[in-house]
């Protein structure tokens, strides 16, 4: 009897000290805004070579660089010679080089751009996709350099009516002979957004927008081929998300998922192998678009945000609305990411 007493007095003991740990950690976040607003920040990246954080202001048309020690973002808009560009999409740097970038376009091309003089120095890639209105959304790149990017396809842009089930997800790569070879990898898409990888590089997790479901796909590193895939999370499932959208996407060391929910005012964090949602984290804007861990131990975790709508009318009653929200954890040993791959070319 004083056995058993004392067993279910250590269990319950132990249940609340790990429930009381959980809701400290939780309450031990820490969320500030540290930089100036932009119209439309998306795609954030640590260059671990600067120990700065590379963003796109998308209808600012700039790629822009963050430094955290003295709180300043630089920013270059991107021009073409000929042709107009409506916004830019993802600013993904070379793995050669600090001062190259790879520049997804609203044209439907990619370009190479140098920071160093300012300008578009070559075409990389462009788009064929006949009389639909086709849009290049989120990338990253694989531990072996291949960029991954998805394409949206709409019946009418003006009023954002997506092609439902046309979309797909390939990657890019640099060939021998120094074009760029591409390889279509899924499809049955509406819009194909958030991406990354687990630590391990063999689950790509990716957010299909509209649908409001994130995917999990097997990968293998060395072919990129992608098999096995699963709905790990549907937004539908959970209450507390109504209304908002799976945008960017993170992982941490620990293999969890991390999610920007546009319209949402929030992140989540989300178990990569069961698709529970363990964490909720409130951000003091509604247009929530990307994030990434970075910092020299990759223990901050930044997050873009926008100052406009979609319909390109401002956000009202916000004034962090377009500002970088670095959050940070001491409390979390586990609240870290990994280094992310860069294009190799």
């Amino acid at each position: 009897m004083i056995c058993s007493i004392f067993f279910k007095y250590f269990s319950l003991s132990t249940a609340l000290f790990e429930l009381f740990s959980s809701h400290l950690t939780k309450m031990s976040y820490k969320i500030q805004p540290v930089s100036k607003p932009v119209l439309f920040g998306e795609s954030p990246l640590w260059d671990n070579r600067r120990q700065q954080l590379i963003f796109t202001n998308c209808f600012g048309k700039s790629v822009s660089i963050f430094d955290p020690l003295s709180g300043e973002t630089a920013s270059k808009e991107v021009k073409l010679e000929n042709g107009e560009i409506a916004w830019i999409g993802v600013s993904m740097p070379y793995s050669s080089s600090t001062t190259k970038f790879l520049v997804s376009l609203s044209t439907g091309s990619m370009v190479e751009f140098d920071w160093d003089l300012g300008q578009v120095t070559k075409i990389l890639y462009t788009l064929d996709e006949g009389d639909i209105k086709a849009t290049l959304e989120d990338g990253k790149c694989d531990s072996q350099g291949r960029y991954w990017t998805g394409i949206a396809k709409f019946e009418d842009m003006g009023s954002l009516q997506v092609n439902e089930g046309n979309g797909n997800i390939f990657s890019l790569s640099a060939k021998h002979d120094g074009f760029l070879d591409n390889k279509l990898a899924a499809g049955n898409y509406d819009v194909p957004n958030g991406l990354g990888w687990n630590k391990e590089g063999t689950k790509l997790f990716w957010n299909d927008l509209t649908r409001r479901v994130t995917n999990v796909f097997d990968f293998d590193v060395q072919s990129g081929q992608l098999s096995n895939r699963k709905v790990l999370l549907d937004y539908k499932n959970y209450p507390q998300l109504e209304g908002s959208f799976p945008d960017g996407l993170c992982t941490d060391v620990n293999g969890n998922v991390w999610i920007a929910n546009w319209k949402g005012k929030s992140v989540i964090k989300v178990d990569g192998e069961t698709g529970i949602l363990v964490d909720t984290i409130t951000i003091p804007t509604t247009n929530v678009t990307s994030l990434c861990f970075g910092g020299p131990n990759y223990d901050s975790m930044y997050v873009t945000t926008t100052s406009i709508n979609l319909d390109l009318t401002t956000v009202q009653g916000e004034p962090d609305a377009g500002k970088l929200i670095r959050i940070q954890n001491p409390r979390d040993n586990c609240f870290k990411g990994v280094q992310e791959s860069f294009f190799a070319l």
